[in-house]
């Protein structure tokens, strides 16, 4: 349910309202409480033909049934590879891909996911003492909040708005938003939000078997990399309250907006953390009825840091 302007409204036509519809420049009412066409500003004049009409009675005029649509594939593999008695190998695999598609009264916003997991083990039995693990890994993962552009049309640029990041930004293209006092607001918003993270794994345990003693020891490593964004104001945030002609749908025609917001520049960044930890532990029966689990681990976890010194705060220095 949403509540929209009427079509002679949307047209400059004021005339069923006895309010006077006053022109900024002048401070005079304008004739008949009509608004030439001719003075309309360019924002109203993309923007107004994307609202659509009044097509039910009441207050929330405006009606209109969406699907709620929620997908998702997942899938798992896995083999196991033993070649002799002292080599033995297994992969594993498994991925997901999802999609949301929310829909809201005026607008759809998509929320896809992916995912992707991949492990892979070598085992060598060195001796009937010794053995030895390698293992390597790879996570990715994706999510992106995303509101859906009409047609995929760049409207920031349509609409003549400059340093909106939403007009060399494909995926943040969309209407921005636009909010009329007494009506629901219009447009696809101002935020396009996500990450992609992708994390290398590598470790190599190695064990020794002696006496009442397992000793083992190895390295953990990872490359942990991070795709942000986190834009706001992207598109761009307009209201229109009347102040200016005495009817919001007026001061919307002629692009009188009582706040004008955007955020400039673009929030992409990339992060980057090396994490790495070699440890050594000793699983000790002691008897029957004692064993003593000894270890140490020393684990360094790299600061995240952006590759191209971007952060997410503004240093003037």
């Amino acid at each position: 349910l949403g509540s929209v302007p009427s079509q002679a409204f949307l047209s400059g036509n004021f005339s069923a309202l006895a309010t006077p519809i006053r022109d900024p420049l002048t401070g005079q009412p304008f004739p008949g409480n009509m608004i030439p066409a001719g003075r309309f500003s360019t924002f109203a004049r993309v923007l107004a033909p994307t609202i659509p009409a009044p097509n039910s009675a009441g207050a929330n005029n405006y009606t209109v049934i969406k699907n709620f649509v929620d997908d998702a594939n997942t899938a798992t593999v896995r083999a196991d590879q033993t070649f002799n008695d002292s080599h033995s190998l297994f992969q594993r695999f498994m991925y997901y891909k999802g999609s949301q598609l929310q829909p809201g009264t005026f607008t759809s916003t998509d929320l896809p996911q992916r995912g992707r997991n991949l492990a892979v083990g070598h085992t060598w039995v060195l001796s009937t003492s010794w053995v030895n693990e390698l293992r390597f890994g790879y996570n990715y993962a994706y999510h992106l909040n995303a509101p859906i552009s009409p047609d995929g049309r760049n409207w920031t640029a349509d609409l003549g708005l400059r340093n909106l990041a939403a007009a060399t930004f494909p995926l943040a293209y969309g209407r921005p938003n636009v909010a009329m006092a007494g009506f629901s607001g219009q447009g696809e918003g101002g935020n396009t939000q996500g990450a992609t993270e992708n994390i290398y794994s590598v470790s190599n345990a190695t064990s020794r078997t002696f006496g009442g003693h397992t000793l083992r020891f190895g390295l953990q490593a990872q490359f942990r990399k991070f795709d942000h964004l986190t834009d706001n104001s992207t598109r761009g945030n307009f209201t229109f309250n009347g102040n200016f002609t005495g009817n919001s749908v007026a001061d919307f025609l002629l692009g009188y907006c009582s706040t004008c917001a955007g955020a400039f520049g673009a929030s992409g960044a990339t992060y980057h953390s090396p994490t790495i930890a070699p440890f050594i532990d000793d699983n000790w029966q002691v008897s029957d009825e004692l064993s003593l689990q000894l270890g140490l681990r020393w684990e360094y976890l790299a600061p995240w840091a952006e590759q191209n010194g971007v952060e997410a705060a503004f240093d003037a220095a």
